[in-house]
């Protein structure tokens, strides 16, 4: 398939799971995660969001379910980039340009000067911090491996898809939801059994606040993390 082709799949598959979504070419490898973010918050008035470094367009988009269905139904020239800007143009839905301090969002590797612009970047950010939280009482319950676990069943509706999807057994997937009930003292997944249509799961609204909660910690004790990393490390990105 052409690039295009290949988006549209990926965008088809995604499409009733999301409200938004990122995409992002291969060869635009070193992007960081406050790119996303600036993003992120961009999209709360905009269906598509593109970051611009320096001047320059870049990625990832940030394509809304609107601007997905609007790009699943394009055949016009100039692939992606085309499909959003007719998607502005005919007043279908609006664009907001973010401006970020981040090389990596606009280097990708058409060039050999361009592959040893990426190399360069890349060697600067071999060292980096990873933080890890997790949540206990009497024993250690929640961790991101649960949040990931609650939030496919949110989005499958179903445990045993989300088990598939996450990689474990569905054994292991409902005891660990039952391990989190018993040291929170309430549920989070509320199930229905047989039907014409199956089983069903559902998050409950502690359930969904948790999730929520738990995603939020994770993500500020990760920004933490970095800037405490820069601090003490004096990490920075040698200039080109």
């Amino acid at each position: 398939t052409k690039m295009f082709d290949s988006a549209k799949m990926g965008l088809s598959y995604l499409r009733d799971r999301c409200s938004y979504m990122f995409f992002c070419p291969v060869d635009v490898p070193f992007l960081n995660e406050d790119t996303l973010r600036k993003e992120i918050e961009g999209a709360k008035t905009a269906d598509i969001v593109v970051p611009y470094y320096n001047e320059m367009p870049g990625h990832p988009l940030l394509l809304s379910r609107r601007a997905v269905d609007y790009t699943l139904s394009y055949s016009g020239e100039r692939g992606m980039k085309g499909a959003y800007e007719s998607f502005v143009s005919t007043g279908k839905g609006t664009l907001c340009r973010v401006f970020v301090d981040d090389p990596g969002a606009a280097l990708d590797a058409d060039t050999g000067e361009d592959y040893e612009k990426l190399l360069r970047l890349h060697n600067s950010r071999l060292l980096h911090p990873e933080t890890r939280v997790s949540i206990s009482g009497q024993k250690d319950f929640f961790d991101h491996d649960t949040y990931m676990l609650l939030k496919e069943t949110y989005t499958l509706r179903s445990v045993r898809e989300a088990c598939e999807k996450c990689g474990i057994s569905y054994s292991k997937g409902r005891n660990t939801i039952s391990l989190c009930e018993q040291e929170l003292g309430y549920s989070i997944v509320k199930s229905r059994q047989g039907g014409t249509d199956g089983g069903m799961s559902e998050l409950t609204e502690e359930g969904k606040r948790l999730l929520m909660k738990f995603e939020t910690f994770e993500r500020e004790m990760a920004e933490i993390g970095r800037k405490k990393f820069d601090e003490i490390f004096g990490f920075k990105i040698p200039p080109d």
